[in-house]
């Protein structure tokens, strides 16, 4: 079997076919990084920020001491006194505060302010416990926030900018008060992030769903029908050799698992590396935000995320495979076969997508294409059934690729005793 598997990674690797998608997805994971590195705020940037609201503080509070001064203004005012003693004690030392914290890197700090100021809202909301209110910010919003903020700040993690609670959205964030503001506010809590380990991050996001599904399929699409299944196709001296049918299947197959494993290995350690040479490495245990039930939530470290994610993505992938090897032995065409497949997962994602509220859709492989959403349990919190979640998606892709590949054993056998 192993010379078999051998033999065929030799023919896909110099497949003229393979290279060039290869080239383009290194080529677009490229691309892609530059797109992220251009659009990530940087602490720089939220310095010259901060310069400049001190700067403004700063004018306030000299305008307002020089029109006491001339008379424009009443010294023993009460609107005075409040005013002057708001820039005094609160706005100018903490602009002061986050210059010096910005210009030092010292990033706990940062994050202490801002738990600092958070911390009181938050107290009140939480008295309240307006969990039901769908206007922005949630109190789950908010909340949430608030711990991931806690958590970067006990583990020392460098956070993605900016931290403030405009950035922060979630799915229990419904309305807002008006159309510019929830447009801004969706726009603002787009982050991104150049390092290493969030760029991995943003290629799961990007990758393992459909789109990732569809290229890693046209990679190996030709991997069945490459062997000519008509009549006089090489596939049948293959069998005159000591080696049984079910022997070519299964190492082609191998291969393609072998070959997807490695490949994914490749994308995230040229993310990796990227992302470090031009940036940093980052942090494994920043925390990703897992949802629960009745406005519950926990956090898990990136790297479990990444790991989850890519396990789910690669049973997807299985799954996908399977049917890919299904269509070539029924029509023999790479074209049609590939042709074929893409037309069953629109069709597949199609039926999910009418089907979610029923109580047997988390049965349904198609639904967990969406890999980051069912890790993060964003599936089972819109569609109301955490039934939906990353354990059962493994089962259920499991179990739906030991069907297809039943069937790909009963019509191989059926092909080949017609065809001796």
């Amino acid at each position: 079997m192993l010379p078999l598997i051998q033999f065929e990674a030799i023919k896909t690797v110099k497949s003229t076919f393979f290279k060039v998608v290869l080239l383009a997805l290194t080529a677009f994971i490229i691309g892609y990084y530059v797109f992220v590195y251009m659009n990530t705020t940087r602490a720089e940037d939220l310095l010259a920020e901060a310069d400049e609201w001190l700067f403004m503080t700063q004018s306030q509070l000299e305008e307002l001491e020089s029109a006491a001064a001339s008379g424009q203004r009443d010294k023993d005012s009460k609107e005075y006194k409040e005013e002057k003693q708001m820039l005094e004690e609160f706005w100018l030392p903490r602009y002061m505060d986050e210059v010096e914290a910005y210009n030092n890197k010292d990033y706990n700090r940062i994050l202490e302010m801002e738990i600092y100021h958070r911390s009181t809202t938050l107290v009140q909301r939480l008295a309240q416990g307006d969990y039901w209110s769908t206007l922005w910010p949630s109190l789950f919003t908010d909340e949430s926030g608030f711990a991931k903020l806690e958590w970067m700040h006990e583990k020392h993690i460098q956070p993605v900018w900016p931290i403030s609670v405009f950035a922060d959205l979630t799915v229990h964030d419904k309305h807002f008060d008006d159309p510019q503001v929830e447009e801004s506010i969706k726009k603002f809590s787009v982050r991104y992030a150049s390092d290493g380990i969030h760029f991995m991050e943003h290629l799961t996001t990007l990758l393992f769903g459909v789109f990732g599904a569809g290229i890693f399929i046209f990679l190996f699409g030709d991997i069945v029908t490459r062997e000519g299944l008509g009549d006089n196709g090489p596939i049948h001296l293959l069998r005159t050799q000591p080696i049984r049918g079910y022997q070519i299947l299964a190492g082609k197959f191998i291969m393609v698992l072998v070959g997807t494993v490695l490949l994914l290995a490749s994308i995230s350690g040229l993310a990796l590396l990227i992302g470090t040479v031009f940036d940093r490495f980052g942090d494994m245990d920043y925390p990703v935000l897992i949802y629960g039930e009745n406005y519950a939530f926990t956090f898990i470290e990136m790297s479990t995320f990444l790991l989850k994610s890519a396990g789910l993505f690669f049973m997807v992938l299985v799954f996908c495979y399977s049917l890919l090897f299904l269509f070539s032995l029924l029509v023999k065409k790479t074209a049609v076969a590939i042709g074929l497949m893409l037309v069953t997962l629109f069709a597949g994602l199609k039926w999910s997508e009418q089907s979610v509220a029923s109580t047997w859709a988390h049965f349904q492989p198609f639904h967990y294409f969406s890999v980051p959403k069912v890790v993060t349990n964003e599936l089972a919190l819109s569609a109301g059934n955490f039934a939906f979640s990353f354990s059962n998606g493994l089962l259920v892709l499991a179990v739906a690729s030991s069907i297809v590949w039943a069937v790909i054993i009963a019509v191989s056998m059926l092909q080949y005793r017609y065809t001796r």
